[in-house]
């Protein structure tokens, strides 16, 4: 109610405001009426009013999928950048990943991108075992093998930041070319750690490693290989899966590149 008084009275009295901040525009809503409030923060934004500057700051990423991205300015490590003054196909692509949480991959402290639900899933019922530590990394599906353009996005910000740091999850698909540019990162960066399977997919390195093999085909009750039938329905079999690892009723070994990856960002 504050939010629509304000704006109504800046709208009839638009030469004498140059300035309107908004903190925390979410605080103490639920979600209903904060889409409300940003839908009118937004179309209250675009009346044409040459005299008067939006600045809104937020904690919510819906405010970021609601203004356009040239707007979103970035405050982190004493540096303030405008997404406005940066790459526009960068930004383009931002715009275009539907419902993404920009927040979380401009901002983690410790992310993890993997391409899909299953490592997502999987990263994070281990990283929940870990008894006694706190878990503070982000893992982030990003739905396709672009990582590329994300890790160019994310150094925008963290370049030489020893605070931050990003690790990749990634298939090896027999794309050999895919990995050594993605290794490039890698090699170059020392907030950026990169791994990839040793065979073509999650599921067959996770069938490989240890005694996984044996005790997947066990606790499922199938003949079939493990690898093979992890593959199948992968989402639901993935999901039985680490139920079964956060109930304790499996025993299953990290695959190499999972393992290396958590414990590089972890310790970073």
């Amino acid at each position: 109610m504050y939010l629509v008084l304000l704006f109504s009275y800046f709208q009839s009295n638009d030469k004498i405001f140059n300035l309107l901040c908004i903190e925390e525009p979410e605080a103490h809503l639920c979600v209903n009426n904060f889409n409300l409030v940003l839908d009118f923060i937004k179309k209250s934004a675009e009346v044409k009013n040459d005299f008067m500057q939006l600045l809104i700051t937020s904690h919510n990423p819906k405010v970021i999928n609601k203004l356009k991205l040239n707007n979103v300015v970035i405050l982190k490590n004493k540096k303030a950048i405008s997404l406005d003054n940066v790459d526009v196909g960068l930004v383009n692509y931002l715009a275009k990943r539907p419902n993404f949480d920009i927040l979380k991959i401009l901002f983690a402290k410790r992310l993890i991108l993997v391409e899909g639900l299953t490592e997502e899933m999987f990263i994070n019922t281990m990283l929940d075992k870990e008894v006694g530590i706190l878990n503070e990394i982000e893992v982030i599906a990003i739905g396709h093998k672009g990582y590329k353009t994300f890790l160019d996005i994310w150094l925008l910000i963290h370049k030489d930041d020893s605070t931050s740091c990003i690790g990749v999850v990634r298939d090896f698909d027999n794309q050999l070319n895919a990995k050594n540019e993605h290794q490039v990162y890698d090699d170059t960066y020392k907030n950026i750690f990169v791994r990839t399977t040793e065979k073509y997919t999650l599921e067959d390195d996770l069938a490989a490693a240890g005694i996984n093999e044996q005790n997947i085909k066990d606790y499922f009750e199938t003949d079939e290989d493990a690898a093979k039938f992890l593959k199948d329905s992968k989402a639901d079999n993935m999901r039985r899966l680490c139920e079964a690892i956060s109930e304790n009723e499996i025993v299953i070994e990290m695959p190499k590149h999972i393992g290396e990856i958590i414990e590089c960002v972890k310790n970073y």
